[in-house]
């Protein structure tokens, strides 16, 4: 069992590294198509969410601790926060992790990995997107 000090004081290998209920889940490297589907859509919410001034959107490279799901902390693909919901002075760049769930979550799936993922699915936000890396890459 870790915790989630010991995850985020980590040295983990590449590929993106997550804590359930104090696992730790390793998954490899993606494929070059799920990473261009993820930065399309970061690039196109960002967009967005910059032109309407309702937040912030985040890459794979922010985790958010579950507080509701002891020693929990995932990292989406793409995440974003409503501006209400944002320190008001500001991000910390001490900070290593959110300690809250993101008001959107997203995971970029390929065929396969949606197959496996279909069986067993874990909601870390009320608003949840799945979408499949082949149709945003065009």
């Amino acid at each position: 069992m870790m915790t989630v000090d010991e995850f985020l004081d980590s040295s983990l290998p590449d590929g993106k590294a997550e804590l359930v209920r104090g696992e730790l889940r390793l998954t490899p490297t993606r494929a070059v198509l799920h990473g261009r589907a993820a930065t399309n859509l970061v690039v196109l919410l960002s967009i967005y969410v910059r032109q309407h001034r309702l937040g912030m959107v985040f890459g794979d490279s922010v985790g958010y601790e579950l507080t509701r799901f002891p020693l929990t902390v995932r990292v989406p693909d793409l995440s974003f926060v409503r501006a209400d919901r944002l320190p008001h002075a500001g991000l910390d760049p001490r900070e290593r992790v959110f300690r809250f769930a993101p008001d959107l979550a997203v995971e970029v799936l390929s065929r396969a990995r949606r197959r496996r993922s279909s069986r067993r699915s874990c909601t870390i936000t009320s608003a949840r997107a799945r979408l499949s890396s082949g149709s945003l890459t065009r």
